[in-house]
């Protein structure tokens, strides 16, 4: 497990990320990261791009997500303890997703996001 903490003032630049053809970038964290990402077992931080008609694939996960919208819409579902919630999301939107909760982005249209995981993203549960 990496052990480097981001340096005080540590920054990204999201224009940049946002423009390069990645859909998925790990700025903070272990999970699909390169070897000079920090690490933080306290959250974790991603983009996460999905393009017009792109499908989301992801599956539940052990830590509570945040969802910040960059750019663009989609709605998302989240079903938690049996109850489906569907969350119309837009350019600026924040929604929280409880860990464990089955949760997807629907639509076609592209979407750009922030995630942030606590504690760090560690993978799903056994289903």
């Amino acid at each position: 497990m990496k052990t480097e903490k981001p340096s005080a003032g540590a920054k990204w630049s999201l224009p940049n990320i946002m423009a390069s053809s990645l859909n998925f970038v790990t700025m903070i964290g272990d999970y699909d990261a390169d070897p000079t990402t920090p690490f933080l077992k306290e959250m974790s931080l991603h983009y996460y791009r999905l393009p017009k008609g792109a499908p989301d694939l992801q599956r539940p996960h052990y830590e509570d997500e945040l969802y910040y919208v960059l750019l663009g819409s989609r709605t998302i579902q989240i079903v938690d303890n049996g109850v489906e919630i569907l969350v119309p999301l837009e350019t600026g939107d924040l929604v929280y997703v409880p860990a464990r909760a089955a949760h997807k982005f629907i639509g076609d249209e592209e979407i750009s996001l922030l995630v942030f995981f606590a504690p760090n993203y560690s993978g799903h549960p056994e289903t």
